[in-house]
C-alpha cells in the first residue's frame, strides 16, 4: 500500500535554550534511577552511551555503560527512542510530539517544537542529513535537513507504529499493531505494505544482512498469549511466522552476528541463537522477573539490556551471563525516616529495610534474622530510639540508632499502618479493623484502645501531648484531647478513603485520599473543608517544608505543591510515574519522597527547581567587584584543574565555591574564608565523598551573601 500524504508541511523547529538546572528533585534509591528505560544508543565513534527513558529520562555513560550519570532534559514527557548523526549531534523522541536535540555528544539537550502532539516511538537517523520518525496513528516524518525541518505524512490506517529500521540509506521498514510491515525502497518517498499479521504486536525488527531479517512481538493464540517471530529471507518483500519461543511477548531482538541473536521477553526472559535463528534456549535465571525492554550490542561479547524500574544489565561474555550496574532495592517503600541530609531509613515490601548514611551514595539492607513481613511505617524518638510497625501487628524497637532491631510484644495480629509519638514517652500505632494502639514507657509495652471503628485506619497524628487524629476507610475521621483515652467521630465532608492526616500547627490541618480529596481545617479539626486538588487520583501523603508550602504525593507519581497554606494547590514534577507513598520535610528546603519501585527522591531546594547560569546571563547583574571568579586551568583537563578567584569584602562570614554536573546536582564545596584575597582551589575531579566524577560539563560557583559568578569547565577521561 502506498504512503498517504497529508502534506509535506514542512515543521519548523524552533530551538528552546535551557541553562543547566539544579533538579526538584534527585533520585537517592534505586541508582542511578528508578524510571523505567526504552532505548539505548551508543554515540558513534565514541564510548558514550545513552539511555532515556519515562518522565523524561536521561542517561550518559561515558565507559560504554559500566557507570551512569542522569543528565537534564528540561521534559516530564515519556522518551521512547534515540538516534546519534554523528558523534556531537543526536536526537531523542518521545509522547506529544517531544522531540529533543544535542549538539555535544548528549550532554545537554534542546527541545523542538515538532508542530504536532502525536506519540512518537521511534527515530531512526540514517546519514547527516535524512531521518525518521513513527508513532501513533500512521505518523511519519522525514527530515532531509539534519533535523531542521519535517514533513509529515501517515501510513497504515492510522495503526500505532513502534519501529523505524532502515538497512540502507534507501532500503527501511516501519512495523507496528496489526502485524504491519511497511518498506521502502526509495529513502521513503512511498511505503508498501509488504505483511499483516492480525492480532499481533510487532515491536523490534532487525536484519542481519540485506536479505535476512527478523520481527519480533507478541499476540493470542486464542486465550492464551505467545510470542511471535517473523522472519524474511529476501530482503522483507515476503515474511513468515517462524518460531515461537516464548508464551510471553518478544519486546527486542539483536544479532550482534549473522549466526548469534538475542531476544527479550516482557517478563524478563533472555532467549539466545547459536545457529541464525533456527533454535532458541533461554540464558538461565538472570535474577530479574521485571520487564526487559531493549538490549543493544555493541560487538559480539559486550552488550547491555535496559527495562522497567531502570534496570540496566551488562554482558561482557557473550550474553552467557548478565550482571545488573544498577544497585539499591526496588521493593515498595512505605514510609521514612531522615535524620538529615545524609543519614536516614526507609522501610516497606517484603520487611524492606533501607540505611543509608551517605545521602544514598551507599547503602545497606539491615540484617534482623529471617523476619519476612511488610513494613509500613517508621518513627524514631530520638537520635538512638526508633520504631517500625507493620503486617501481622509486628512492632520493631532499636535502641542503638537503627544497627539492629527487636521485635516487641504486640497485643494484636492486625496490620499497623502509622506510628507516632506525641511527646517522649507515649507513642500510638493505628491499623486495620479499627486498631489503635499506646504505649506509656517509650514503645517497651503496647496497649489497645477503643476506637469506636471496625473501619481500617491509615495516619495518625498529634498537635500536643493530648490532642491527635486518626483517619482511615469511607471518610472515618477520629480525634481525641485526652491522650487517646477516648477517639470522637468527626464529620468527615467526604465518604472516600482517607490515607494521611498532617498539622502544621495546632489549628491548621489537613487530610488526603482516595479521588483527589483534601481537606483542611483551621479551627484545630473541628471542621473541615474540601479543597480542590485538580485530580482524582489517591493521594497518599502530606508534608510542609513551612508553613506557607506545602506538598502532597500520591499515585501515578503525582506531585502537588501549595504556597499559600494549602488554600489552592498546582501539580508538580516529581520527576517519575512510580506511585509515592510517604513524603516528609526534615527542614524548609529538605525533604524525602518514598513510593513504588524503591523510590527515594531528595530534594535540597525546598522542592524548587534552581538554575544555575554561567556569568554572561544577562539576567544575572553584574555586581561590584568584591568577588571575583576566573577561569580554571587547564580547561578542558584530567584529572586536576586549579580555579582562581579574588574575595575582597570582609562583611561576611563564609564564602563558599561550588561544583555542579549539568543536572544541577551538587558534586563537590568549599568553605572558604571570605577576606582570603586573591586565591585558588585545586578540583582533582572527586566528588564530596572521594568517587572520581566521569567525564563531561561542570559548573564551578563563587558565592558571597547574595553574591554569585558561575563559570563552566570539561573535564576528558
Amino acid at each position: 500500500m502506498k504512503v498517504l500524504t497529508l502534506a509535506l508541511l514542512l515543521i519548523f523547529v524552533f530551538i528552546f535554550k535551557v541553562n543547566a538546572q539544579q533538579a526538584a528533585w534527585e533520585w537517592v534509591n534505586p541508582r542511578p534511577q528508578g524510571n523505567t528505560l526504552n532505548d539505548i544508543a551508543q554515540i558513534l565513534n565514541t564510548n558514550n552511551i545513552v539511555a532515556v527513558g519515562k518522565k523524561g529520562s536521561i542517561l550518559l555513560s561515558n565507559n560504554m555503560g559500566n557507570t551512569w550519570n542522569p543528565i537534564s532534559s528540561e521534559t516530564a514527557e515519556d522518551l521512547n527512542s534515540i538516534s546519534f548523526i554523528d558523534p556531537n549531534i543526536g536526537f531523542i523522541v518521545g509522547n506529544q510530539g517531544i522531540i529533543l536535540k544535542t549538539d555535544d555528544g548528549g550532554i545537554t539537550w534542546n527541545i523542538l517544537n515538532s508542530g504536532i502532539i502525536e506519540d512518537f516511538n521511534s527515530i531512526n537517523i540514517i546519514n547527516t542529513n535524512t531521518g525518521f520518525i513513527v508513532g501513533a496513528n500512521g505518523t511519519i516524518l522525514k527530515t532531509l535537513d539534519g533535523g531542521t525541518n519535517w514533513s509529515t505524512s501517515t501510513v497504515g490506517n492510522s495503526v500505532n507504529l513502534k519501529s523505524v529500521y532502515f538497512v540502507d540509506d534507501t532500503t527501511g521498514f516501519i512495523i507496528g499493531n496489526n502485524g504491519n510491515i511497511f518498506k521502502t525502497s526509495d529513502g521513503g518517498i512511498n511505503w508498501d505494505n509488504k505483511a499483516s499479521f492480525g492480532g499481533v504486536s510487532l515491536n523490534s525488527i532487525f536484519f542481519t544482512d540485506s536479505n535476512i531479517g527478523y520481527a519480533v512481538g507478541g499476540g493470542f493464540n486464542g486465550y492464551f498469549p505467545e510470542s511471535k517471530m517473523l522472519k524474511s529471507l529476501d530482503g522483507g518483500n515476503n515474511w513468515f511466522s517462524f518460531n515461537q519461543i516464548s508464551s510471553d511477548e518478544l519486546l527486542s531482538i539483536d544479532f550482534p552476528n549473522s549466526y548469534t541473536g538475542f531476544s527479550l521477553s516482557n517478563s524478563g526472559k533472555i532467549y539466545r541463537s547459536n545457529d541464525g535463528g533456527l533454535n532458541w534456549f533461554k540464558i538461565d535465571d538472570i535474577g530479574v522477573s521485571d520487564q526487559l525492554i531493549k538490549m543493544k550490542f555493541y560487538d559480539i561479547n559486550n552488550g547491555l539490556i535496559i527495562g522497567r524500574k531502570g534496570i540496566i544489565l551488562k554482558t561482557t561474555n557473550g550474553g552467557y551471563s548478565w550482571g545488573s550496574l544498577n544497585y539499591g532495592t526496588t521493593n515498595i517503600l512505605y514510609s521514612s525516616f531522615f535524620f538529615d541530609e545524609l543519614k536516614g531509613f526507609a522501610v516497606g515490601q517484603n520487611g524492606t529495610l533501607y540505611k543509608t548514611t551517605n545521602g544514598g551514595l551507599t547503602n545497606q539492607l539491615i540484617n534482623y534474622g529471617n523476619f519476612i513481613a511488610q513494613f509500613f511505617s517508621i518513627q524514631f524518638l530520638n537520635s538512638t530510639t526508633g520504631f517500625i510497625v507493620g503486617s501481622n501487628g509486628n512492632i520493631l524497637k532499636t535502641n542503638n540508632q537503627g544497627n539492629s532491631w527487636n521485635y516487641v510484644s504486640s497485643p494484636t495480629i492486625e496490620d499497623l499502618n502509622s506510628i507516632v509519638f506525641s511527646n517522649e514517652t507515649v507513642g500510638f500505632a493505628v491499623g486495620t479493623n479499627g486498631k489503635i494502639l499506646r504505649t506509656n514507657d517509650q514503645g517497651n509495652t503496647w496497649n489497645s484502645l477503643s476506637s469506636g471503628t471496625t473501619w481500617s485506619l491509615f495516619s495518625v497524628c498529634f498537635t500536643d501531648s493530648n490532642t491527635g487524629f486518626t483517619v482511615g476507610e469511607y471518610g472515618t475521621l477520629l480525634k481525641t484531647i485526652d491522650q487517646g483515652n477516648t477517639w470522637i467521630p468527626k464529620v468527615s465532608p467526604t465518604p472516600h478513603l482517607l490515607k494521611s492526616v498532617y498539622f502544621s500547627d495546632s489549628n491548621t490541618g489537613f487530610i488526603v485520599g482516595a479521588n483527589g480529596i483534601i481537606l483542611k481545617t483551621s479551627n484545630g479539626g473541628d471542621n473541615w473543608f474540601l479543597k480542590n486538588s485538580g485530580t482524582t487520583k489517591t493521594l497518599n501523603s502530606i508534608h510542609f517544608a513551612n508553613s506557607y508550602t506545602g506538598f502532597i504525593v500520591g499515585q501515578d507519581g503525582i506531585l502537588l505543591q501549595t504556597t499559600d497554606e494549602g488554600d489552592t494547590w498546582i501539580q508538580s514534577n516529581s520527576g517519575t510515574n512510580n506511585s509515592l507513598q510517604s513524603i516528609k520535610f526534615i527542614d524548609s528546603n529538605t525533604g524525602f519522597i518514598v513510593g513504588a519501585g524503591g523510590t527515594i527522591l531528595k530534594t535540597t531546594t525546598g522542592g524548587e527547581v534552581v538554575s544555575i547560569s554561567e556569568e554572561t546571563n544577562s539576567e544575572i547583574p553584574q555586581l561590584p567587584s568584591t568577588i571575583q571568579l576566573l577561569e580554571n586551568y587547564p580547561n578542558p583537563f584530567n584529572p586536576t584543574t586549579t580555579i582562581n578567584y579574588e574575595l575582597k569584602n570582609t562583611n561576611y562570614e563564609l564564602a563558599k565555591l561550588s561544583i555542579f554536573n549539568v543536572l544541577g546536582q551538587l558534586v563537590r564545596e568549599w568553605t572558604l574564608p571570605s577576606n582570603s584575597g586573591k586565591n585558588s582551589v585545586t578540583w582533582d575531579g572527586t566528588d564530596n565523598f572521594g568517587k572520581s566524577v566521569s567525564s563531561g560539563v561542570y559548573l564551578y560557583n563563587l558565592k558571597v551573601g547574595n553574591e554569585s559568578r558561575t563559570k563552566k569547565m570539561l573535564l576528558l577521561k
